[in-house]
This record gives C-alpha cells, sequence and structure tokens, in this order.
C-alpha cells in the first residue's frame, strides 16, 4: 500500500514528495531519493516509483500511525530508527544504512582524503619559505620607511617651532622699534587730541546753556546765567604735528624655505658599464 505521508518520511522536513519506494513503504523527496536512498547498495533492489500525489493526502496521514523515531533499531538498541526495509522486514539506524563492504570503501576515501592533506600540506611547507622570508623583507622594509618618516617630520615639526620662536622674537623687536619711533599711547597727537576735545566739550555744554535760555526768554534764568557762565573764549589754535611715515616691507618669500629646510628624494645610482 502506498504512504501518503505529507512530507519525505526520510528527512521528515521537505514537502516537495515526488518518489515513493514500494518496499520501504515511504515517500522521498528528490534531494533523499537521488543523494542517499539510490546510493545504498542494500536498497538497491528496491522498488521507487514517483509518488501517486493526486490522491487524498488527509486520508493517507492516517494510514501512518508509527513515528520512526519512537522505535529503536533492531541492531544498535541504543539508536533510533531512521527508515524501515520490507526486504530485511527490520528497523534501520543509520549506522545500519552501511554494510561492511561500504567501510572499506569509505577506508579508501579516508585514505585518498590523507594523501590529498599530506600532498597539500607538502607543496605548501615547499612554498612557505619563501612567503615568510619575503613577508619578513617587507614588514622590516615597511616598518623601517614609517621610521624615516617619522624622524623626518618630527625634525620638520623641531624646525617649524624654532622658526615660529625666532619669528616670534623678531616680531617682538620690530613692535618695540615701532614704539621708540611712535608710541600710539604716548603721543603730541594724543596730548593735543585731549586739549581740543576737552575744549570743544567745553564749547559745547555753554552753546547748549544758551541756547535754553534765550529759547524761555525768563529774566531770573538770564540774569543767573549772565553772572555764572564762563566768558572766556578759547584761543583757536591747534599744534602742527606730522606723525613719522612708517611702512612695513615683507620678508622675501624664499627665505622661509630656506629657514625650515627642504625634503628631497636621493637619486638612484644604476650601474651601466664598468672599464677595467
Amino acid at each position: 500500500m502506498a504512504s501518503k505521508y505529507a512530507n519525505c518520511q526520510f528527512c521528515e522536513e521537505s514537502a516537495s514528495v515526488k518518489w515513493y519506494c514500494r518496499s520501504c513503504d515511504i515517500n522521498l523527496c528528490d534531494a533523499c531519493n537521488t543523494k542517499i536512498h539510490s546510493k545504498l547498495e542494500q536498497l538497491s533492489e528496491h522498488k521507487v516509483v514517483i509518488s501517486e500525489k493526486e490522491e487524498n493526502i488527509e486520508d493517507s496521514e492516517n494510514i501512518r500511525k508509527v513515528d520512526l523515531k519512537k522505535i529503536a533499531c533492531s541492531k544498535h538498541m541504543d539508536q533510533k530508527c531512521v527508515t524501515y526495509c520490507l526486504n530485511c522486514d527490520k528497523s534501520l539506524c543509520s549506522s545500519c544504512l552501511i554494510q561492511p563492504f561500504q567501510y572499506e570503501e569509505l577506508n579508501n576515501v579516508f585514505e585518498e582524503k590523507c594523501f590529498l592533506l599530506k600532498d597539500l600540506k607538502s607543496k605548501i611547507d615547499e612554498c612557505y619559505p619563501f612567503f615568510e622570508e619575503k613577508a619578513d623583507d617587507f614588514r622590516k622594509m615597511d616598518d623601517g620607511e614609517v621610521v624615516k618618516h617619522n624622524e623626518i617630520k618630527e625634525k620638520i615639526s623641531n624646525r617649524k617651532n624654532e622658526v615660529k620662536d625666532f619669528v616670534s622674537q623678531e616680531a617682538l623687536k620690530l613692535e618695540e622699534f615701532m614704539k621708540k619711533i611712535w608710541d600710539t599711547e604716548n603721543n603730541p597727537v594724543v596730548t593735543e587730541r585731549k586739549r581740543l576735545c576737552q575744549i570743544e566739550q567745553e564749547l559745547r555744554t555753554r552753546q547748549n546753556i544758551i541756547d535754553e535760555v534765550i529759547d524761555k526768554l525768563k529774566p531770573d534764568s538770564i540774569f543767573s546765567i549772565v553772572e555764572n557762565i564762563s566768558r572766556e573764549i578759547p584761543e583757536e589754535s591747534a599744534l602742527n604735528i606730522q606723525p613719522p611715515d612708517l611702512i612695513y616691507i615683507e620678508g622675501k618669500e624664499r627665505l622661509t624655505t630656506e629657514v625650515l629646510g627642504s625634503v628631497i628624494k636621493i637619486p638612484e645610482v644604476v650601474l651601466i658599464q664598468t672599464f677595467e
């Protein structure tokens, strides 16, 4: 009787059932039939046909009441059954599916795999020293270049700081020199400016007071202001001062390169010909 279990009864995962083994009375997916069932010598005489999917699966599921996972192997009691062979009339575990002669075949395969690995290791052992040596050479070369570049950058940085300090000192000297020529905080122009501004402010104050009194024309205010307001008129004079005409001349740009130095690439010397 054809088993109509919905999923593959070999892997119990695939729902794509395409084959039915009449000897085992189980449904198989394409993968299990091709890769496992058909390759086992013990099952080679089993009759496998295309599964009849058109029949009612719901009714057929009631036919299979046995869970293979709950059945022990006929030979290995500690192993679970994975399939049942009607020809052998025995429940079989995964170990039973490999017959004694197949162990010999597996031993041959094992020996081949070991030989392959040994051959591969031999080839690796042969070429490894070359790459070990070259990798070490390039590691040293790379580390050496990094150290060399860092040393040069450190020298440039130190020189930059030295130049910076030198330039700062030169700048202070120039500023001091300028201050001796003309002190922007203490000079004749500043003094005369303060004097003229003071006179300007005093005149403006008296001007505003007189304008306010004349505008109101109050006798008491007019008499009071005339008696108290200063009548002194300052002399119209201002010092003729000519500040020094200073200009700044920038240093030549090439001096910067000379001060900081330069980085050059040492030319490669190639021996072309020798003479005796």
